[in-house]
């Protein structure tokens, strides 16, 4: 299914733009009809085409904003749906296994019989939260991992004029899942292993006195200032790594490469886009979340002095987090769908400015409406070749 939108194609014959100052005859002047075909200037040139999602040209920054947010409204279910289920999902696992952890804590503390039983069961408490908040993580990373491989193609196929359902962008992510996977987990270890090591180094200091003390201090400022530098380079150096391993099809190592590639001469500004539109995202999370707390928060309050019982206010508390908890969860799920598809548009309009990736999509258009078979246009391109696109290969 395509889009009903009309655009020239790139390799069409053109028509001489009539001037302006003959009067107009014949049959179409006659009955007010106009060419069904886009004007061209008189020098030849006409818009680009628009099959899709995005006009096929290098994008500007109004372009990518609107497009991302477009996604959601263009095709809901297969991306928005998949993303409120993974966002509920960890939500409603995080809630149960704290609530469990913390009702069973609370029964054993008051039932122990001496302080070292209560310190013995307290710490368990907390070890078995803790395993219950590493689950919860798992799951949004592998939930996480699969989302991007369905926007990823969502985007690609969306440009193109096609509308595909879940299960036909499925199939897009057929032997990809694995690399999809791997990479969220590739990760979450270096993550793990960075806080681990800096944890250590931390707990070893402190051990020193007074001097150690004052050393760990600053070993975790360093630890935090430079982490988060860190952590912004490299998760801009591989933003398109996701892309690279769903649309070129490539292995997990060539699309690490492929992605440190084509950011090249390009970071500052994918960088700055990613972070307005993460800011942009926060504020109205913000917005929409703070007033349901506050809300919630003042009702409690009114009530609490009124004569509510234990039991109505255990009750009150509960229903106001899982209003707060499903609210969040579909917050989240709207910024975890525009903020991969402002990454996925960042990788086309990066091909589109290198590569000449929207002269190929043009020409795959124009083929497939001529009723040709034509190739992926966006797999990767033969070792020791130039992209398809491309000036050089022109």
């Amino acid at each position: 299914m395509t889009d009903d939108q009309q655009w020239h194609a790139p390799d069409a014959p053109r028509e001489p733009a009539a001037s302006p100052y003959h009067a107009a005859s014949g049959p179409s002047a006659a009955h007010g009809a106009t060419p069904a075909s886009t004007p061209a200037s008189a020098n030849g040139w006409a818009p680009p085409p628009k099959p899709g999602l995005v006009p096929l040209r290098p994008m500007t920054l109004g372009t990518i904003l609107g497009a991302s947010f477009q996604v959601l409204r263009r095709n809901p279910k297969p991306t928005l749906g998949p993303a409120l289920l993974i966002s509920l999902a960890t939500v409603l696992l995080t809630l149960l296994v704290t609530g469990a952890v913390t009702a069973w804590s609370i029964g054993r503390i008051e039932s122990a019989q001496s302080a070292a039983d209560q310190d013995a069961l307290l710490a368990g408490g907390f070890a078995l939260g803790a395993v219950g908040v590493l689950l919860a993580a798992l799951l949004s990373i592998v939930g996480t991992a699969v989302l991007q491989g369905i926007i990823v193609a969502e985007v690609a196929r969306a440009t193109l004029g096609e509308k595909l359902g879940f299960r036909a962008l499925w199939t897009h992510l057929r032997g990809r899942l694995g690399a999809l996977i791997g990479w969220a987990f590739v990760l979450a270890a270096a993550l793990a292993v960075a806080m681990l090591i800096v944890i250590l180094l931390i707990a070893g200091l402190s051990l020193l006195g007074e001097a150690g003390v004052i050393l760990s201090v600053l070993v975790a400022l360093f630890a935090m200032l430079g982490g988060a530098v860190l952590v912004a380079w490299l998760s801009t150096k591989l933003l398109f790594v996701p892309a690279a391993l769903v649309l070129e099809r490539r292995t997990l190592g060539a699309a690490v490469g492929r992605s440190w590639t084509l950011i090249r001469g390009s970071f500052w500004r994918v960088f700055g886009i990613v972070l307005l539109v993460a800011v942009m995202l926060s504020i109205a999370a913000q917005v929409v979340t703070t007033p349901v707390s506050l809300l919630f928060g003042l009702g409690t309050a009114f009530l609490t002095p009124s004569g509510m019982d234990e039991s109505g206010f255990i009750a009150m508390t509960i229903i106001s987090y899982l209003v707060l908890f499903l609210v969040s969860a579909v917050v989240g799920a709207i910024t975890l769908v525009v903020q991969t598809a402002t990454s996925s548009l960042l990788y086309l309009d990066l091909r589109f400015r290198t590569e000449g990736l929207d002269l190929e999509l043009a020409r795959t258009v124009e083929a497939r409406q001529r009723g040709e078979s034509v190739a992926d246009p966006y797999a990767a391109p033969a070792a020791g070749s130039s992209s398809p696109g491309s000036p050089a290969a022109s």
